[in-house]
């Protein structure tokens, strides 16, 4: 074989473009990869069964998709395919980055392009999080429910008990200063000058817990005022041993501060 053929024959093959699916205008091919990588992200979510994460626990992130694609199916039924997140958020949650959060591979923040001050990435992701809500349904705020209280929803709705005015509470109070206000109106924490911001107290219940004695009880109306939830709920949490308190003939009449405090982180 001569050298120029040689030299011909290896431009060739570098020279060589994977063929374009009909339909699809030549020469289109960032087209063709978004649409290749789509379908590879659904075939897998089809065909493969869930990976389990190897030495690691599943993620918060993770368990709250996986009990939401549950208790929000999709308007045609069924669980929310990586395919219609994408379609229902315009395109703005890709089906790769999808699986990946519901697989515990990465989270909320992941994929999201560096951002120049702390606000600036906060925004982005309530962006993201209002995306899928708004797509599934989700009131906004409700996001932001502790993983115990989505957990308790879920054992309620897989026993068949009705849980819709849960799933659709519209007055459930995310602001993390909250329960820092509360505790401050009932005197059960004085804040220093340090725990202001811009009139605005900055404790977060991490923090309260230290602001607090161990031993501090308050009422059973004062515990479901914190946690967003009846004081029935308050007193079936007390009997089963999530909640610890103090009982009389009467009943549970306080609640320890504490064990109210550490569901709220």
């Amino acid at each position: 074989m001569r050298l120029r053929d040689l030299i011909n024959r290896r431009r060739k093959k570098r020279a060589y473009t994977p063929a374009m699916p009909p339909g699809n205008p030549p020469g289109d091919f960032r087209k063709w990869q978004r649409n290749r990588a789509t379908q590879n992200a659904i075939q897998r979510q089809e065909q493969d069964p869930p990976r389990p994460n190897k030495g690691r626990t599943q993620t918060s992130l993770a368990k709250k998709l996986e009990i939401l694609s549950q208790l929000y199916p999709h308007p045609d039924g069924g669980q929310w395919t990586a395919q219609e997140i994408e379609e229902a958020t315009n395109r703005e949650i890709h089906p790769s980055y999808w699986l990946a959060m519901k697989e515990g591979r990465t989270d909320i923040i992941a994929g999201i392009a560096q951002h120049g001050t702390i606000s600036n990435l906060w925004e982005a992701i309530e962006h993201k999080i209002r995306l899928i809500t708004r797509a599934m349904g989700v009131p906004y705020d409700l996001w932001f429910r502790p993983m115990w209280w989505w957990e308790k929803v879920y054992e309620e709705w897989a026993r068949g008990e009705d849980v819709e005015d849960k799933l659709h509470d519209e007055k459930y109070d995310s602001d993390d200063s909250r329960p820092a206000r509360l505790l401050v109106n009932w005197e059960y924490v004085r804040p220093t000058a340090d725990d202001w911001t811009l009139g605005q107290l900055n404790i977060r219940p991490r923090d309260l817990r230290a602001s607090v004695p161990a031993w501090t009880l308050c009422s059973v109306g004062e515990a479901a005022t914190l946690l967003q939830i009846p004081e029935t709920e308050v007193e079936e949490m007390l009997d089963t041993g999530e909640l610890q308190g103090g009982q009389s003939d009467h009943g549970w009449d306080s609640v320890n501060l504490d064990s109210v405090l550490r569901r709220l982180d």
